[in-house]
């Protein structure tokens, strides 16, 4: 029964890694898709700057947080969870232009996701934190 647990274990990380695979391709496609959309649609003579840039930019961080998501898979650390949903909050408030008050929400929880980071984590995770390459 040992055998069988341990064999399901490390079949369940060869899927996680697979996936991450997947998705760091899928990252790849989308990235040099999204740069030769852009510099076409800069290159056409009437073409919105701030539209396509701001596209270009919600596109590049949702990368990103792909990015992060494939570190959750590899790594299972609340640190890189915890810098997940910080890019998704930070993305959502430099894309969407939120109003004032939803700003400031997202400004707090990112303070709270902070704190929760520095206070909350293990001795061992912090280490990770310091050790990882960035």
């Amino acid at each position: 029964m040992e055998k069988f647990r341990d064999w399901i274990y490390r079949f369940s990380q060869m899927v996680e890694i697979a996936i991450a695979v997947l998705i760091g391709l899928m990252i790849f496609v989308v990235l040099v898709k999204t740069c030769v959309f852009s510099f076409s649609s800069l290159a056409a003579a009437k073409a919105d700057y701030v539209e396509v840039f701001t596209e270009f930019l919600s596109i590049v961080l949702e990368l990103v947080i792909g990015i992060e998501f494939i570190r959750v898979l590899c790594r299972h650390s609340v640190k890189a969870l915890l810098e997940v949903v910080m890019f998704a909050i930070a993305r959502e408030m430099i894309v969407v232009h939120l109003e004032t008050w939803q700003t400031f929400v997202g400004v707090a929880a990112i303070v709270l996701l902070f704190a929760a980071r520095k206070y909350l984590l293990e001795e061992k995770d912090q280490e990770d934190a310091r050790e990882a390459p960035h």
